[in-house]
């Protein structure tokens, strides 16, 4: 199986933040927190059942700090690039590890959730084509059940 490789686009959205939260407030700092650790558990973390209501509960929270308007013209621009990310990554790459049960395109959607929460909070029109919905067999891995089953040898 192959390794996954981050792509030039999300080592650029990762530096832009990174320089960006010199000049953000704690607010907005807040905000950036709570994307990342939504889109993470809702696509990183296949241990975790994330249901809808967790979105929704994260953008309150994000809606509810106190944001300055340059706040708001820095996370305007690492949603763009948060999308551009996104864009860069397969959506369909389940052959490509990225981790322990994750793939790329697990890595995909992670940085379409950041876009979208910031997006959301901002007022960011999401309604893109290169934007792919999800299908069944991308939210559920369906795993084969020879996988499942003990070795013919295997003895309890």
């Amino acid at each position: 199986m192959k390794q996954y490789i981050r792509t030039p686009e999300e080592e650029a959205a990762d530096q832009f933040v990174g320089e960006a939260l010199e000049e953000l407030t704690e607010a907005g700092k807040e905000a950036i927190g709570i994307a990342h650790s939504t889109a993470y558990a809702g696509n990183m973390v296949r241990s975790y059942n994330f249901v809808p209501e967790e979105y929704t509960e994260a953008l309150e929270q994000m809606r509810a700090l106190e944001l300055t308007e340059r706040d708001y013209e820095l996370l305007a621009e690492i949603a763009e690039l948060y999308k551009v990310a996104c864009m860069s990554v397969d959506a369909t790459d389940r052959e490509t590890s990225a981790g322990h049960r994750v793939y790329a395109a697990d890595v995909h959607y992670y940085w379409k959730m950041n876009f979208e929460l910031l997006a959301d909070l901002l007022g960011i029109e999401t309604d893109d084509p290169n934007f792919q919905e999800r299908t069944v067999d991308q939210l559920f891995y369906v795993v084969p059940m020879e996988a499942l089953r003990p070795p013919g040898d295997f003895k309890f």
